[in-house]
């Protein structure tokens, strides 16, 4: 008779604290617009200026959506703006750009 030698299997990784590519993409994000803006003066609100966009976003909110980065704010003309990019294709630029309201804008995360 054949037998089997005894093993013991190693316990599972605990996978909580592991962070997908969109995650860590969206935190380096994060961290540049962070640095950027706490340079940025109270007359000066955050800008974004996507890859191929004539004007910048008053930036607001910056997430994350599954893969998806978003930025949310408003253009120079007040409207609601939403650019959305895959996280291996985003592309934007940070500027500063005049407020358009009382208060500078800020992007809290």
């Amino acid at each position: 008779m054949f037998k089997v030698p005894s093993f013991e299997l190693p316990a599972p990784l605990d996978m909580s604290n592991f962070k997908s590519l969109p995650e860590w993409a969206f935190e380096a994000i994060k961290e540049e617009i962070e640095q950027f803006q706490a340079g940025l003066g109270a007359d000066h609100d955050i800008g974004i200026i996507v890859s191929g966009a004539q004007s910048a976003i008053h930036a607001s909110r910056v997430r994350l959506a599954d893969q998806m980065i978003v930025f949310e704010g408003v253009d120079e003309e007040n409207r609601i703006a939403r650019v959305i990019a895959h996280y291996t294709q985003v592309n934007f630029r940070l500027v500063a750009v005049p407020k358009i309201e009382a208060n500078a804008r800020r992007i809290g995360f």
